[in-house]
């Protein structure tokens, strides 16, 4: 559709589409690990094409008439100050993924899972999940594991983590 910005107006021409899961409703804010992960991809496209922060932008900076479009509905300039942040080498360093739980009696430690890992762990999650145990944590596993984390009132980043190890075992 009609946009512009920084006198681009042939949007699909000229800018590369990222797209991001989220309702995009003050109810399902986005995770930190999320925005985290978000900034660091668009930064390192953008160092990658030799563009700085300002050639980031949202659809509804974009989009003409003004208002046309609502996405993303997180503050695009603080987004682009922390890709910025990634570009210059002064953002904070990379949050830490929690470890696996500890060891009790009788329970076996957990590791935390997240997209493109594989082995039984990941079977005993598609298990608790009632989805086809394969063993491999693809993008369809990872979208049930955030259905069922919102639906447990957690965090729905996807990743299997203690709190979501907890959850599956309650359920």
């Amino acid at each position: 559709g009609d946009g512009a910005w920084y006198g681009v107006t042939t949007g699909n021409r000229n800018f590369i589409g990222i797209e991001a899961e989220n309702r995009g409703v003050p109810s399902d804010p986005w995770p930190e690990v999320q925005m985290d992960a978000y900034a660091r991809g668009v930064a390192a496209i953008l160092a990658h094409i030799g563009r700085d922060e300002n050639a980031c932008a949202g659809h509804k900076e974009y989009a003409l008439p003004p208002g046309r479009k609502s996405d993303p509905t997180f503050d695009m300039n603080v987004f682009r100050a922390t890709v910025a942040g990634f570009l210059n080498r002064t953002a904070a360093p990379r949050p830490m993924i929690p470890a696996a739980e500890p060891e009790s009696a009788g329970v076996q430690r957990r590791p935390t899972l997240r997209r493109d890992m594989a082995g039984e762990f990941v079977k005993q999650v598609q298990a608790k999940l009632r989805i086809e145990a394969d063993g491999i944590f693809d993008a369809d596993v990872e979208a049930k594991v955030r259905e069922f984390q919102r639906a447990k009132h957690l965090v729905p980043d996807g990743i299997i983590g203690p709190k979501t190890w907890a959850a599956l075992d309650s359920a």
